[in-house]
C-alpha cells in the first residue's frame, strides 16, 4: 500500500500583541434609539419668554398717560384757580413735567420712523439683525440733536406764570412747533454734510456698506451741532415775535451754522498734518472721525452763542436782518478760529513728547479722546464767554 505523504503545516510566525491589536476588529457603535415622538403641549408652545424691557416700557408710558389724564381733569375744572392756589407751585410744575417727557418720548419715536423712511436701506434690520455700529451712532446722534432743539422750544414755559394748566398747553404748542420745524432742518444738515463737509465721498455707503464708524461719528458731531444751534435760536431773544418772524430766525441760524461748519472743515483740514477724508474713506478711521466729529459739535456750541447772543428777528426790513446775521457770523468764526488754534495748542501741550496727528493717523483711540475733550471743552468754555460779552 502507497503509503500517504502527510502535508506539512507551515510554521506561522508568532503573533506580536501590538498585530493582535491590528487585528482586533472594533466593535460596532451602538445604535442610536430614536426619541420617542411626544405630541406638542399647545399651552407650552403659545408661551413666550418675557421681555422684562418692553414690560417696563409699557408700564412707564401707561404711567405717563394716566399721570396726563389726571392732570386735565383735575385742573381743567372749574375750581382750577381754588386748587392751584392750594398746591404750592413747584409741586405743580414737577407734575406738569411728566406730560412734556411723555411728548419728547414720543417726538423721538416718530422721528426715528421718519428717518427709517428717508433712508435707502432697512433701518431696523441694521440696527438689530446686521449689529451695524455705524448706524446706532448715526441715529443716535440724530435723536440727541432733536432732544436738544426741543429742549430749547420747552424751556423757561412752564412756571412762567400763575396757572400751570395754560402754562403746560403753551410748553406743548411750543414744542410741536419746535418738532415740525427742527426735524426737517437735521435732516437737511445730513445732505449738507453729505455734499459739502465730506464731499469726497458717499456717507450713505460709507455707513451702510463699510459699518465706518469714523464718518458715523462725524454725522453724529454734525447732528448735535446743529442741535445745539436749534436750541439756541428758540431760547434767543424770541419773545414778543410773531410765528413767521421766529420761523424765519430760525431758519436763519440753521444756515448761518451750515455755513460755518462748511468752513470750519476746511479750516480744520488745513491746520491738520493728515488728509482727514482719506483716513475716514479709505481706512475707516475711527479716531480720526472721533476728533472731527467733536471739534464740529465745539463749533456748534460757539455758533449757537454768537446767534444766542443777537437777535436775529426784531425789525422787519432786510437790512436789519443781514445786518445781525453778519454779526453773528463774526462772532461765530472769530469763536470758531479760536477753539481751532486753542484746541491745536493745548494738544501739543499735553502731547509734547509725540505727534497727536500721527497717533490719530495710526487710529490710536485713546489720544483722540483726549483731543475730542480738549475740543469741546475750549467750545463750551467760548460759548459761556461769548453768552457774557453779548448780555
Amino acid at each position: 500500500m502507497a503509503k500517504k505523504k502527510k502535508k506539512k503545516k507551515k510554521k506561522s510566525a508568532p503573533t506580536s500583541p501590538t498585530s493582535i491589536q491590528k487585528k482586533a476588529v472594533s466593535p460596532a457603535p451602538p445604535k442610536e434609539e430614536a426619541p420617542a415622538k411626544t405630541k406638542p403641549n399647545p399651552l407650552k408652545a403659545a408661551k413666550k419668554p418675557k421681555n422684562p424691557a418692553k414690560l417696563i416700557s409699557g408700564l412707564l408710558i401707561t404711567a405717563l398717560l394716566l399721570s396726563t389724564l389726571v392732570f386735565i381733569f383735575a385742573f381743567g375744572a372749574d375750581n382750577v384757580q381754588e386748587q392751584i392756589n392750594q398746591v404750592p407751585q413747584n409741586y405743580l410744575v414737577i407734575f406738569a413735567i411728566l406730560p412734556l417727557v411723555a411728548f419728547v418720548s414720543l417726538a423721538l419715536v416718530i422721528a426715528k420712523l421718519v428717518y427709517q423712511l428717508i433712508l435707502p436701506f432697512s433701518l431696523p434690520h441694521e440696527l438689530t439683525e446686521a449689529d451695524n455700529p455705524a448706524v446706532g451712532v448715526c441715529l443716535g446722534g440724530l435723536l440727541l440733536g432733536l432732544g436738544l432743539a426741543l429742549v430749547g422750544s420747552l424751556s423757561g414755559i412752564v412756571g412762567s406764570s400763575s396757572d400751570i394748566f395754560l402754562d403746560l398747553k403753551a410748553a406743548l404748542y411750543s414744542g410741536s412747533f419746535g418738532f415740525v420745524i427742527s426735524l426737517p432742518l437735521l435732516i437737511l444738515s445730513a445732505f449738507i454734510n453729505d455734499k459739502l463737509i465730506l464731499h469726497r465721498f458717499s456717507i450713505i455707503k460709507e455707513v451702510k456698506e463699510d459699518r465706518n464708524l469714523g464718518t458715523a461719528a462725524v454725522c453724529a458731531g454734525s447732528f448735535i451741532a446743529t442741535g445745539l444751534i436749534l436750541m439756541s435760536s428758540f431760547i434767543g431773544d424770541g419773545e414778543g415775535q410773531s410765528l413767521s418772524d421766529l420761523t424765519l430766525s430760525i431758519i436763519s441760524s440753521f444756515f448761518l451754522g451750515q455755513l460755518i461748519f462748511i468752513v470750519g472743515g476746511a479750516l480744520f483740514q488745513a491746520a491738520t498734518s493728515y488728509d482727514f477724508h482719506h483716513e475716514i474713506e479709505k481706512k475707516d478711521n475711527a479716531s480720526a472721525g472721533l476728533v472731527f466729529g467733536s471739534f464740529l459739535v465745539a463749533s456748534g456750541s460757539v455758533v449757537s452763542a454768537s446767534i444766542a447772543g443777537v437777535s436775529l428777528v426784531g425789525n422787519s426790513d432786510v437790512y436789519t436782518l443781514m445786518s445781525k446775521l453778519s454779526v453773528s457770523a463774526t462772532a461765530g468764526l472769530v469763536g470758531m478760529l479760536t477753539l481751532l488754534g486753542m484746541g491745536i495748542l493745548t494738544s501739543k501741550l499735553i502731547f509734547s513728547k509725540a505727534s497727536f496727528d500721527d497717533e490719530v493717523c495710526q487710529e490710536n483711540t485713546a489720544v483722540a479722546f483726549v483731543i475730542s475733550s480738549v475740543y469741546l471743552s475750549i467750545g463750551f468754555l467760548t460759548q459761556a464767554l461769548l453768552h457774557v460779552k453779548w448780555a
